[in-house]
């Protein structure tokens, strides 16, 4: 069993293939497809990945919570969250196929509908993989859980590319993405042996709901402000070359949010059992820590991608994409405080306050809404980036003053500042070197280099980091 700093270490890894293999992905298909036909793709993967987050987020996200808190119950839990989720999962699963014709339309767009068909199917794959995935993370098995997660990305990845080497174009790119989860949830009965027919004992099938009803809503609304901005492009702006150029500057600026989604994952199950416990200083601990750590790297991330976004879309899609590069100036930022939320959500989710998160979004949902429909026929695809980094940045500020209200852990100013300055350092000196857009990977290690240099100088960065760093790596610590 690994502590919640070693288990974020390795979910942050599976997370960084995962998000590895995601960028192949898109950057691949990108390249194959074009921008027109990569829009349709982008827009129906958007669609289907937004529900299968849903799955992946209500119902047994409330099983890690509740698995994690009481382990000895874990296979009972186990089993009644297998039987709601299959009946969650069929029953999206036939709404989903049985509108698509509806769901293209509010695109406008009749093409979509047998890919909309078809990505359906993902949804009863995804639904068992999302089963065990959350249950062996509530059990903190974070090794087997990472693990399953590079099987599925790696499976996705391969199964993706084979399909359209063989031909199939868009349809064979789905495909991958249906059969992948099957990979992950092989792996998932490997390292997890449960009962799911035999009735084992009882557990209050109501208690799962009730924590997961918000836990869903939230899912919903906030995929949804991921997602809508791309969405309304789509609809707005009606062509699909549009859709394919948003896309792109989507998928980049998505790397903080996917990057550290790891840290969530390891935050959730640790925060709830220290909570249960009533340790005030643990969980105020975990709390300041995982948000100074995020910053520290978020930030200078944001600040590196809005530098350099002109030679990154040109390195990653090629000079065909090039429009792509204004929206995601702004875009990265968006997504860099929507990630931020998401932990901060996680944060009270975990210590038993997951309508707060669900009210949060369902306003900034509204919000995102509202500026997307003003901005976008106005200032075009950077009206859409700017629309979502308005909300990131409402959403972010309420989540912060509810978990300083009710845990007193905040991230000092000192800190917050010194790595605003040194990213804005970073920032100045990306983008005054020109080379070559080929070399931008050695110029963002050299760049991040100087930066954690002037974090150490600042002191920011201090011994107990650099201890904790070896911790990490080098041994386990039960909670």
């Amino acid at each position: 069993m690994a502590s919640m700093g070693q288990g974020a270490v390795y979910l942050m890894i599976s997370n960084i293939i995962f998000l590895g293999s995601g960028y192949a992905i898109h950057v691949g298909l990108g390249r194959l497809l074009g921008p027109e036909d990569y829009g349709i793709f982008g827009v129906t993967i958007a669609i289907i990945t937004f529900v299968g987050l849903l799955l992946r987020s209500g119902i047994t996200q409330a099983a890690s919570k509740f698995i994690a808190e009481d382990t000895e119950k874990s296979k009972i839990i186990a089993q009644k969250t297998a039987k709601l989720q299959f009946v969650f999962g069929i029953t999206v699963f036939l709404i989903y196929f049985f509108s698509s014709e509806l769901i293209a339309d509010m695109f406008g767009d009749k093409e979509l509908i047998p890919y909309i068909k078809l990505s359906s199917f993902a949804i009863l794959t995804y639904a068992v993989f999302a089963l065990y995935l959350n249950i062996v993370n509530g059990l903190k098995h974070y090794g087997d859980q990472a693990r399953m997660l590079s099987i599925y990305s790696l499976a996705k990845l391969g199964g993706v590319f084979l399909l359209v080497a063989l031909g199939f174009g868009i349809y064979g790119a789905v495909i991958g993405f249906i059969l992948a989860p099957v990979a992950g949830a092989i792996a998932g009965i490997k390292y997890l042996k449960i009962d799911f027919i035999k009735n084992i004992g009882d557990f209050d099938i109501k208690k799962l709901i009730y924590f997961a009803a918000p836990l869903t809503v939230f899912a919903v609304s906030y995929n949804l402000i991921g997602s809508i901005d791309l969405f309304l492009v789509k609809s707005i702006l009606s062509e699909n070359i549009y859709t394919g150029y948003y896309t792109a500057s989507g998928t980049i600026a998505r790397v903080p949010a996917f990057l550290f989604l790891g840290l969530s994952m390891a935050l959730f199950p640790a925060v709830s059992k220290a909570v249960i416990k009533k340790d005030q200083t643990l969980t105020t601990s975990y709390i300041q820590d995982s948000l100074r750590y995020m910053l520290m790297l978020i930030i200078p991330v944001s600040f590196l991608i809005n530098a350099t976004a002109d030679d990154l879309v040109s390195f990653l899609y090629s000079a065909k994409y090039a429009p792509a590069a204004e929206p995601l100036k702004i875009l990265i930022f968006g997504w860099a405080l929507l990630a931020l939320f998401q932990l901060l959500a996680t944060i009270l989710s975990a210590g038993g306050y997951p309508r707060l998160p669900a009210y949060i979004v369902c306003l900034s949902l509204l919000i995102s809404f509202l500026f997307n429909s003003i901005l976008i026929p106005v200032y075009g695809l950077p009206g859409a980036a700017l629309a979502t980094t308005v909300t990131g940045l409402f959403a972010v500020s309420l989540a912060a003053l509810y978990v300083h209200k009710i845990y007193r852990a905040s991230v000092g100013l000192s800190s917050i500042l010194k790595i605003f300055g040194a990213s804005v350092v970073v920032n100045f000196l990306a983008g005054n070197i020109k080379i070559h857009h080929y070399f931008l990977p050695i110029e963002y290690i050299i760049l991040f280099g100087i930066y954690i240099l002037f974090l150490f100088f600042l002191r920011e960065i201090n011994n107990k980091d650099f201890q904790t760093f070896k911790n990490l790596i080098k041994k386990e610590v039960t909670v």
